[in-house]
């Protein structure tokens, strides 16, 4: 690979002119024309994570944005990846606080309080479920809890578990 250097700004200040890195004496005047856009801006800033956001935007037919909303509805990052064209490790840079959103709103559905009827005392709904899991001869242990948005905006809380040959999702909203 041939080292570049710096040599001006183009006439309509769009382009950076540049020559190849070599001693005067065997530099045959060959200039070459970088044009100036947004990943340039942000590599001459050091701004990598607007980089990365470019990168994602030019080589995806998903804004991180979108990325974000699909993983809030419950889509894994492998599925975002392979509708996307990109690497899933891509992905991940923009699904890790989608992540962590979706294991705070299941935390706190495990903890929440739940009235089966009127006149009924509450019940902490982690230990409602585990009553009812073992009546299936499932071990509450293995039980997955999460979250995904809705498209009105609310969310269900999903467990999934198996007992056997038989695996299922409860889901509550």
């Amino acid at each position: 690979m041939r080292t570049l250097r710096f040599v001006a700004l183009s006439e309509e200040g769009t382009h950076l002119v540049l020559a190849a890195d070599v001693p005067a004496s065997i530099d045959n005047g060959e200039r070459f024309l970088l044009p100036i856009d947004d990943r340039l801006r942000a590599a001459a800033r050091g701004d990598m994570s607007r980089l990365g956001q470019i990168e994602i935007e030019l080589e995806s037919t998903l804004r991180p944005k979108d990325i974000q909303a699909r993983i809030r509805a419950g889509e894994t990052p492998e599925q975002v990846a392979a509708v996307a064209g990109i690497r899933v490790e891509k992905v991940l840079r923009y699904a890790y606080p989608v992540l962590q959103e979706r294991e705070g709103i299941a935390t706190s559905a495990r903890q929440a309080r739940v009235r089966l009827a009127d006149g009924t005392p509450a019940a902490v709904f982690s230990e409602f479920l585990t009553e009812r899991l073992a009546l299936l001869d499932v071990d509450p242990r293995t039980a997955l809890w999460d979250a995904r948005r809705l498209p009105d905006g609310s969310w269900e809380v999903v467990v999934g578990w198996s007992a056997g040959p038989r695996s299922a999702a409860t889901r509550w909203w």
